[in-house]
């Protein structure tokens, strides 16, 4: 499975150094698409990927958007990561060839528009750590979609569009404002990665434990009392992290999850009866402000500590910019 968190190092490093951004631009950094001297608009470019991360861009309008489509005919990975975009233009639709963009980190996106939907070739869209309030409805026609991170925004619902994602693997919502599991998730019948921690989920859906292809289950960090006895349906299930809720009990289906290697319930209110029905010969086992670790910790499990140190230097780096 790919990593959560893909940083810049994806991309062709085509960066422009702070000191030649001086030499270039005095101390004005770029601020438009057409000041970015690594664009190379009304040329036919055969790049296929193009890192616009980090240039402080404030705004792409609608005709440079026409034009980076033309220039770049077959460009399949393009990051404006970490910028200052407030809004993306329309005409970003016409990238036809698109399986990846990165927008993380531009702190004022409020809003993706309708156009997004036109890019049916995108597997992976990252729009973690913006200010987004809700997805457009055409969201669902991304058919062949595969990774959707939506961490760090103002989400706390998501269209029902989004159920007919049917391509799906990983999706990411946490640290929004979602009170419950939002139904369109029932359609995502191959979803495996799902997380959802930091929100202010108080019930688990039945639907849930239909997702008969989740690997990681994450529900950290929300306000959970219970969970249902039909976990045990989720026969695929790896990992799964119910930390930092309100459990007082364990149902005793935990244990006919054969497949589970990490299981961690840290920060609950479990007695240690409740700890001691898990009978399961687990890799990584956290509780109560211990863990133990049965076997070297998976790939999988050193996954999420990698994501929340990413989510916290996005932090560090929107405070130094505030």
């Amino acid at each position: 499975m790919k990593t959560m968190m893909r940083g810049v190092a994806m991309f062709k490093r085509i960066q422009v150094s702070a000191v030649a951004a001086s030499l270039l631009f005095g101390s004005v950094l770029p601020r438009s698409l057409a000041e970015v001297p690594e664009v190379k608009l009304n040329q036919i470019n055969e790049d296929t990927e193009l890192n616009l991360g980090h240039k402080d861009l404030s705004e792409i309008t609608e005709k440079e958007g026409e034009r980076l489509a033309s220039s770049y005919p077959n460009l399949k990975v393009l990051a404006l990561n970490a910028n200052d975009l407030v809004v993306l233009p329309t005409s970003i639709g016409r990238l036809k060839n698109l399986e990846r963009i990165d927008l993380a980190g531009n702190d004022d996106l409020t809003e993706l528009p309708e156009s997004i939907g036109e890019l049916t070739k995108l597997k992976d869209l990252d729009v973690g750590a913006t200010q987004l309030k809700r997805l457009p409805d055409s969201i669902g026609d991304l058919e062949n979609l595969e990774i959707l991170f939506l961490p760090e925004n103002k989400l706390s619902e998501l269209p029902s569009s989004l159920g007919k994602l049917k391509k799906l693997k990983e999706l990411v919502i946490d640290y929004n404002e979602f009170t419950q599991v939002p139904d369109a998730l029932r359609g995502l019948e191959n979803l495996e990665h799902l997380q959802m921690g930091s929100n202010n989920l108080t019930t688990l859906p039945d639907f849930l434990w239909n997702l008969q292809e989740l690997h990681f289950l994450s529900v950290s960090r929300n306000q959970l009392k219970e969970v249902s006895s039909s976990i045990g349906n989720l026969k695929k299930l790896t990992h799964l992290h119910l930390d930092e809720n309100h459990l007082e009990s364990l149902p005793s289906s935990i244990n006919k999850l054969r497949s589970l290697e990490y299981l961690d319930v840290d920060g609950n209110h479990l007695s240690e009866e409740e700890i001691g029905k898990v009978q399961l010969k687990l890799e990584t086992f956290s509780t109560e402000g211990q863990t133990v670790l049965l076997k070297p910790i998976a790939k999988s499990a050193k996954k999420v500590a990698t994501a929340r140190r990413v989510v916290k230097r996005r932090r560090h780096r929107r405070a130094a910019r505030t």
